[in-house]
């Protein structure tokens, strides 16, 4: 088997363990609600940690694109295209949409990047292998998904936002508001369910079993999240909705 397939079905393994440790509370990813408390002393604020959590692999798929990339090559500009936008699309969003609640320790900060960084280079290695053909017609049709996905994920931010106070520390439960917009109506985390829709289109651009297999992964820590953000509002939110889906409506 090559290194390839082996880097697949390591990725589609991960992906039920991660259901299993964020689907049952064992293990979060250490951020927002779910953040830890080690190394505490060292912590920085979560917006200068998520901010490095995403500005490294953004430098690392520039790096990698222009030491090994094609600009000629529609292929090699259609995949830099969604990378690069994704990361950048996060640190816009850090930096000026976010509002955040509390600090992020450096055990958080190190397990981001490092998560991020694995993610953009394994994405990476994956097209740089490929060398099959494929249309200009085939690289387009996923782009009207991708952007209406960052789009719907950018609006839903814009939701949450909306609902902390512009100044000052405060009690996430006690400041607590729920959001009752968009697909809010329906779902916990519509955020996460385009950002699914998102990684799906990309998937569909870079054609390999590799990136599909990313993809699984994302979308299945996504959903275990959302399950579990999902369980953290019924027990901490009086008036939180029962009938709310985790992050596809009426499906999951």
């Amino acid at each position: 088997m090559s290194f390839q397939g082996t880097l697949t079905l390591g990725y589609i393994f991960l992906s039920g363990i991660i259901v299993y440790l964020e689907g049952t509370g064992k293990f979060n990813a250490p951020y927002g609600k779910f953040r830890k408390t080690y190394f505490h002393r060292l912590a920085i604020t979560t917006r200068a940690g998520m901010f490095i959590a995403h500005f490294v692999p953004t430098m690392l798929v520039l790096t990698i694109y222009f030491k090994y990339g094609d600009w000629c090559n529609s292929y090699h500009l259609a995949t830099f295209g969604f990378l690069f936008g994704h990361y950048v699309k996060r640190m816009l969003e850090t930096l000026f949409l976010h509002r955040y609640a509390g600090n992020l320790c450096q055990f958080s900060v190190i397990y981001l990047t490092v998560y991020h960084s694995i993610i953009a280079t394994t994405c990476c290695y994956s097209i740089f292998n490929n060398h099959s053909k494929i249309g200009l017609s085939e690289l387009l049709c996923p782009i009207p998904l991708i952007m209406y996905s960052w789009l719907g994920n950018l609006w839903h931010h814009s939701i949450l936002m909306e609902l902390r106070p512009r100044k000052g520390k405060y009690n996430v439960l006690r400041s607590y508001r729920v959001p009752k917009r968009g697909w809010f109506r329906w779902v916990v985390c519509p955020h996460y369910c385009f950002e699914c829709f998102a990684w799906f289109g990309f998937a569909l651009i870079a054609r390999t079993t590799l990136v599909f297999a990313v993809t699984i992964f994302l979308s299945a820590s996504m959903i275990s999240r959302g399950f579990q953000t999902r369980r953290w509002y019924l027990n901490n939110i009086e008036e939180f909705p029962v009938d709310r889906w985790c992050i596809i409506p009426f499906l999951l």
